[in-house]
């Protein structure tokens, strides 16, 4: 996972020196953004785990969903990269569906 970087960088056209990584608790994602994730984790889960059964509420993520939050460099862009087992997506936000939370704790 050392080059998870460079490798989202390759996939999503980017110079890798341009992701800045974030912790996606400090993130606020919009409803759209959000359904959007959903969507690819579910159909992550369904290709993975053929049993879990999704619905509009989303299926039972029991241990959260695995993923590396990064926002582009020059254009605020949020890139996402989910892993579950042997899938992976890289999904792109766009910078006016995701703010980063205020009530966030600085420690």
């Amino acid at each position: 996972m050392c080059d998870l970087k460079k490798q989202i960088g390759e996939w999503v056209d980017i110079d890798q020196g341009r992701l800045n990584e974030i912790a996606l608790e400090d993130v606020q994602l919009s409803q759209d953004a959000q359904q959007c994730i959903r969507r690819a984790a579910d159909g992550m889960l369904a290709e993975n785990e053929p049993t879990v059964q999704t619905g509009t509420s989303g299926p039972e993520y029991s241990h959260g969903i695995p993923c590396k939050g990064y926002w582009v460099e020059g254009t605020k862009e949020l890139v996402i990269y989910i892993a579950m087992q042997n899938a992976w997506r890289t999904i792109i936000i766009p910078p006016e569906a995701w703010i980063i939370r205020d009530d966030i704790t600085v420690h």
